[in-house]
């Protein structure tokens, strides 16, 4: 792809809000742009760092003999009582009801559920 094709939007100004000099230097660059607090969209720039990054990360893994799995980002709420995270969270978790009244929550990190993963399907030492 031609550099004058590639979406870049660069600021010379810092964000207003910016505290840390990565911060200010991600958005300045044109890496990702924040939506809100903690909330960040990844530009084509910030995208092919993330997916070079992903890249080595996996090779790294697959050379180790790891396996991978993709856990769902959202999951029960009592995984996270169970594990005393829930209170620990507060209100900036985001809890949801299905329409079964089942409590659920968007997952911030996913120790819960690969703990609940590993303890279902791994029943000795030789799994």
């Amino acid at each position: 792809m031609k550099f004058s094709k590639l979406f870049i939007s660069t600021t010379k100004e810092n964000p207003s809000d910016a505290v840390l000099p990565s911060h200010q230097f991600l958005v300045r660059g044109g890496f990702v742009s924040q939506e809100g607090a903690g909330l960040y969209n990844y530009l084509p720039l910030g995208k092919i760092v993330l997916e070079k990054i992903r890249a080595i990360v996996k090779d790294e893994l697959d050379k180790a003999g790891c396996n991978e799995v993709q856990l769902s980002f959202v999951t029960p709420l009592s995984l996270w009582e169970q594990s005393g995270r829930a209170d620990d969270m507060g209100q900036e978790m985001l809890r949801i009801k299905d329409r079964h009244s089942n409590n659920f929550v968007l997952s911030p990190t996913n120790e819960e559920a690969i703990v609940q993963l590993v303890k279902n399907k791994v029943k000795s030492y030789k799994d």
